[in-house]
């Protein structure tokens, strides 16, 4: 080995082996057990704006979801929709699971850094993260944290919409990230999703989800499966587990 190189190899371990820790650290907060995973997208998504965006000829996609019930701690209680799904969003994209991509995106004009992404409200339509994903589709609810809605209307959740790919190209999707707030026990919470203290003395309960949905624009063929498809719900659920984690204990 050229003997300049050596410092490099080195460090590469160390730093490899920091990034593992770090990562872990994050996802822990989050146990697998505690969410609940489908393949199958929800009307909404088929019917959404950044559907059509991205899949404009309708055809055979590749959608998976994953969703969390959690209690907000009592000092994150008020805390407004926008504000709960930009921890979200600052958690899924600025976290350690999602570094390695925040160093390869390509140029654009983007967010480039966590510190760009705000705790308090979401990256503005047209916004692009790491130069490959754009905000394509937002709806934000601005009701008081106290107020009642109606948690079966679709309307009742706010979320974000990230766009990646091409609608012209062989790959294109989009990742959704949702938050809706919940009344305690609620008939839809499933078992698996039950917060594990009660619900009585922390009442307020919102699920978070994240939607996944991928197409090859080009040719109506179902996506690849496999070690692909894999490694997709592998990294979607470590990035699902360090966003609840920042917004449990960001």
């Amino acid at each position: 080995m050229n003997r300049a190189l050596r410092p490099i190899a080195a460090i590469i371990p160390v730093a490899l082996g920091g990034y593992l820790f770090q990562a872990h650290r994050q996802v822990s907060h989050v146990k697998p057990s505690e969410v609940s995973v489908g393949e199958v997208g929800s009307a909404s998504i088929l019917e959404s704006t950044a559907h059509a965006i991205v899949n404009p000829s309708g055809h055979a996609r590749s959608p998976d979801v994953r969703s969390i019930v959690i209690e907000l701690p009592p000092s994150k209680r008020s805390r407004s929709d926008e504000e709960i799904l930009a921890e979200y969003v600052d958690g899924f994209f600025g976290g350690w699971v999602f570094a390695p991509e925040q160093m390869a995106g390509v140029e654009g004009e983007s967010i480039w850094t966590r510190q760009e992404l705000k705790t308090s409200r979401v990256p503005t339509l047209g916004s692009i993260l790491f130069g490959a994903f754009q905000v394509i589709d937002a709806s934000i609810i601005k009701q008081l944290p106290d107020e009642y809605v109606d948690t079966k209307d679709d309307r009742a959740e706010s979320y974000i919409d990230f766009g990646f790919g091409s609608d012209r190209s062989s790959f294109s999707g989009f990742h959704r990230l949702s938050v809706r707030r919940l009344e305690p026990f609620e008939e839809e919470i499933s078992d698996i999703e039950k917060p594990s203290s009660s619900a009585e003395n922390s009442p307020t309960l919102i699920r978070l989800t994240l939607s996944c949905f991928a197409c090859n624009p080009s040719l109506d063929r179902p996506m690849g499966s496999g070690l692909l498809r894999t490694f997709h719900l592998t990294y979607a659920m470590l990035l699902f587990r360090e966003g609840v984690a920042n917004v449990l204990h960001g």
